[in-house]
């Protein structure tokens, strides 16, 4: 919506309290904000946990070999792990799994 029809009246057709996080994310990459570009996809991961898209846009922003996502399934205490390259989606990575592994049980101090 923009300012004039924010003072006039009037509306855009967007529910202007949600946010695209993921094209706001794209957007703010382009223009080379790398920083807030990031910060957008992690919201964007908090509203859709499991898109394909987002989940392989942080791991290029990250440009590391591999980027493990983690989140905990049901409350049993069990997770489900993905991993990313840049380019693609993984099936196993033994050095991103050992790293999660770390920071879950040494760092966060996680227990089932």
């Amino acid at each position: 919506m923009t300012w004039w029809r924010r003072l006039v009246g009037g509306s855009s057709g967007r529910d202007p309290r949600h946010t695209d996080f993921l094209a706001e994310a794209l957007d703010l990459e382009s223009r080379g904000d790398y920083a807030n570009a990031l910060t957008s996809y992690r919201l964007a991961l908090r509203e859709r946990p499991d898109d394909l898209g987002v989940l392989q846009n942080i791991a290029m922003q990250n440009n590391l070999p591999e980027t493990a996502f983690v989140r905990q399934v049901g409350s049993n205490g069990r997770c489900h792990l993905r991993w990313f390259t840049p380019e693609f989606e993984i099936d196993l990575c033994g050095h991103a799994t050992l790293a999660t592994s770390f920071v879950l049980f040494d760092i966060l101090y996680w227990v089932t």
